[in-house]
């Protein structure tokens, strides 16, 4: 499936990471098909070894429309009967929504091809590492690792049955939240046996390890920890902890760690994301100014714990900016022109102003480029840009209220 096709059914940010994050070692070995199972096509004749600014584009409408919701499903599509439900026809406005939002696609100014999306290639380099992709974060990660496992199911190119997944949950307030999420390349298809023939070199016990894992982890250090982080500020005060979820990363990135590499080991992609639970309402009675303070310790707390790790096996680590909410988003059909200025939301208890301000951090502290890029320092992921146009995207109304933060799964993947 082509990566137009992708970015218009809604895992941009997840495809364009895997695009950017694979190194040109890595494609000048993979450009050859797999001859025993042709349609296992590796298609990167295309590949230009400079890294592009991917998110550097613009959102276009598909013409003619398709309809992907019968390829992808409705997902967390919402539409809204604040009116009443007897007023509406549910089912039929979910889907005609869900079209009408991943009907749109990412085009890059510079005005290049995109290279192709290939579930197998995906694989197949993510076995070429102890772990494959790690995206670790709060809830908004926890939708890349969605939108991936989306990707990785059918329909694709490398027919049914690939992955499986395995998850473990937190009990908060009486509702479950994964907090761990695996997904597996089905050793019963039969990419199990041809990629461990291509690849003699992987140790066969790589094969029986997930090839994604998604940890959900809302402000990725421990309690201990962010108390830490605001005594080093000068905050004395107690912290409010309201959070839902706190994954133990660390632990996951140790026991691969503490596993012996090969020869030929390809760097584990990391993606990192968090800050919308580092907010007024979840940290009070914490001032805005000591937040964007304390994020910045968070930050280089990342940093170092990523370098540590980097010293034990090879790793490549990006930490994605934290994707926009909009006010009133039910009000939006389209994505907005983006010539017009993207206003900052109104002040909230749920800190959504704050969010430009801990961007401008990453982007300061991290690097932009990939210099120097398995030593486990962070690069900044910018996709403020391709998200902040597309109020359209978010979930909607939710029965009680609007999500107008978290996005449809199939439309701008943040």
């Amino acid at each position: 499936m082509r990566t137009s096709s992708l970015l218009r059914t809604g895992i941009p940010a997840a495809v364009l990471i895997f695009l950017y994050a694979f190194s040109k070692r890595y494609h000048e070995g993979v450009t050859s098909n797999l001859p025993e199972m042709p349609s296992f096509d590796l298609p990167w004749a295309s590949y230009r070894p400079t890294p592009r600014d991917l998110t550097a584009g613009h959102w276009e409408q598909h013409t003619p429309a398709t309809d992907e919701v019968e390829l992808w499903g409705e997902s967390n599509c919402r539409v809204d009967w604040s009116d009443g439900k007897d007023r509406h026809d549910i089912p039929k406005e979910t889907k005609a929504r869900a079209n009408a939002v991943n009907n749109w696609k990412w085009v890059v100014d510079d005005g290049l091809p995109l290279s192709e999306w290939s579930t197998t290639a995906f694989i197949e380099r993510m076995l070429q590492n102890r772990f494959g992709m790690m995206i670790i974060g709060d809830s908004l990660s926890n939708q890349m690792m969605v939108s991936l496992h989306t990707m990785l199911s059918p329909p694709n190119e490398a027919g049914p049955a690939i992955t499986k997944t395995t998850r473990a949950y937190d009990v908060y307030m009486d509702k479950r939240y994964a907090n761990f999420t695996e997904v597996w390349l089905n050793k019963h298809h039969p990419l199990f046996a041809q990629l461990q023939r291509k690849h003699p070199e992987i140790p066969r016990e790589r094969f029986e390890q997930p090839i994604a894992v998604g940890i959900r982890t809302d402000i990725v250090v421990t309690d201990a920890e962010l108390d830490q982080i605001m005594h080093e500020i000068g905050n004395q005060t107690p912290v409010q902890k309201f959070f839902r979820s706190q994954g133990d990363w660390r632990d996951v990135l140790n026991k691969y760690a503490n596993q012996p590499g090969w020869e030929g080991e390809l760097p584990g992609i990391v993606i990192t994301n968090c800050g919308a639970h580092w907010n007024p309402h979840y940290m009070a009675p914490t001032k805005p100014e000591d937040l964007v303070a304390s994020y910045d310790k968070l930050l280089d707390f990342i940093s170092d714990t990523m370098a540590h790790f980097a010293e034990r096996m090879p790793l490549r680590v990006l930490h994605r900016s934290i994707a926009p909410g909009h006010q009133d988003c039910g009000k939006f059909k389209d994505p907005v022109d983006p010539s017009h200025p993207i206003t900052v939301p109104p002040v909230t208890h749920h800190g959504w102003q704050l969010f430009p301000q801990y961007n401008e951090v990453a982007k300061t502290k991290y690097t932009s480029t990939f210099e120097g890029r398995t030593t486990g320092r962070p690069a900044y992921w910018d996709i403020w840009k391709m998200s902040a146009v597309r109020p359209d995207a978010h979930v909607g109304f939710t029965g009680k209220s609007w999500d107008c933060l978290h996005v449809l799964v199939q439309s701008v993947d943040t």
